[in-house]
């Protein structure tokens, strides 16, 4: 079963099967302008964007939502939201894997790594 939504609600009903898998996708928080002569990838995030990660940690936190791995592309503000994010939910640093080649990625590209995990 493939669940999307664009509205963050854990389907806790669907966890009671250890069976069952869940990917969740988000997407970073508010980053900073391009500024010049600076590379896409190396956009960092403004202060909203690092306080809006912290306030989604704190609802992951009450939905239950610990995750067994994350997988992120490397650009510096996706790791910037994961670590907000992971102050709180402590997701151990050997399940986390920044993948550099996911910057851009296709969707085929990100189902590859999906499933050589």
């Amino acid at each position: 079963m493939i669940q999307i939504t664009n509205i963050f609600e854990w389907p806790t009903d669907k966890l009671s099967d250890r069976m069952t898998k869940v990917i969740a996708v988000l997407r970073h928080a508010q980053s900073a302008g391009k500024q010049s002569g600076q590379h896409d990838y190396d956009r960092i995030l403004t202060p909203d964007g690092e306080s809006s990660a912290r306030a989604l940690r704190k609802k992951l936190l009450t939905l239950g939502f610990g995750p067994d791995f994350i997988l992120a592309s490397g650009a510096t503000r996706i790791k910037s939201t994961v670590h907000c994010m992971n102050e709180t939910i402590q997701t151990p640093e050997r399940k986390i894997r920044f993948e550099y080649a996911l910057f851009d990625a296709t969707n085929s590209e990100w189902l590859e790594q999906i499933y050589n995990l």
